[in-house]
């Protein structure tokens, strides 16, 4: 018997949710169906106008714990309610519209309880589009591992939110999300970035969640991804050399050149 099935550390998943009734039946599954039983699913609903509130009571498990907050539009605030009602020694954020693999937290949590220097744990993840596998990202052949703030700073984020299992240790470590409203939708990025400066990060190279595109998704037009992944350089400017600041501004413009050409061409061949 290995000693982590002699002690199963307690896992808080938070899950932020605003009227998303037809997903969140999907999400919750996928975190109690997990092969990994000991976890704590805490919920965080802005209020949702839907039936969100009787879909999470017809579970009837107490593992789920149900917590509404006006978050003022603010999803960073609302897991950082989740993250100070949570009581697992590690944890992990699920959007209420995505999926996990079955096997997630078994796998990861193998990595963190085995080398103590490991504060997070990512993964790749399949992105699905009308029921369909649209793509796994991120894309490259090899992920990054140790200290990563450098490639992740030189990168869009290769960090999904929904892959991520850490160490609970935000509050110490002051690694709250942040709630500027400057950083809505990028506010994961921006906390990678923190925690990557300070901690090592480690991989799992498969995909272990599901990400759901669909007309609900948080979506940036150009000018809007622009600024805010500028706010991001901005905010870790000190942290690298002039090279890499550059590289890192010639990388984001050629990322919107192609978001430019991608959207024309798609014009262009609508029928």
């Amino acid at each position: 018997m290995t000693p982590l099935s002699l002690k199963r550390p307690l896992v808080s998943v938070v899950m932020p949710t605003y009227n998303y009734a037809q997903f969140i039946e999907d999400a919750i599954r996928s975190v109690l169906d997990q092969t990994y039983e000991n976890i704590e699913l805490i919920i965080i609903d802005n209020y949702s106008k839907d039936n969100t509130e009787d879909i999470v009571a017809s579970f009837g498990d107490a593992r789920i714990k149900y917590k509404k907050f006006r978050n003022n539009g603010i999803i960073a605030a609302s897991r950082n309610v989740g993250i100070s009602e949570s009581h697992g020694k590690y944890i992990a954020f699920l959007d209420s519209d995505d999926m996990w693999k079955p096997a997630k937290i078994e796998k990861q949590i193998k990595l963190l309880e085995e080398d103590d220097n490991i504060f997070l744990v990512y993964s790749r993840y399949v992105i699905i589009k009308d029921g369909h596998l649209s793509r796994i990202h991120p894309k490259g052949k090899n992920l990054s591992s140790g200290n990563v703030f450098v490639p992740l700073f030189l990168s869009n984020n290769f960090i999904g939110s929904g892959t991520v299992l850490m160490k609970n240790d935000l509050k110490q470590n002051n690694f709250m999300f942040d709630t500027d409203m400057k950083l809505i939708t990028v506010e994961d990025y921006d906390l990678w970035l923190r925690i990557s400066k300070k901690k090592r990060i480690s991989y799992i190279d498969e995909p272990l969640a599901v990400y759901r595109e669909h007309g609900g998704n948080s979506t940036m037009g150009i000018r809007p991804l622009l600024l805010k992944n500028l706010q991001v350089a901005n905010k870790y400017r000190h942290d690298v050399n002039g090279f890499l600041l550059i590289r890192k501004y010639l990388l984001l413009f050629m990322t919107l050149c192609l978001l430019v050409i991608k959207k024309i061409l798609g014009r262009l061949f609508i029928i």
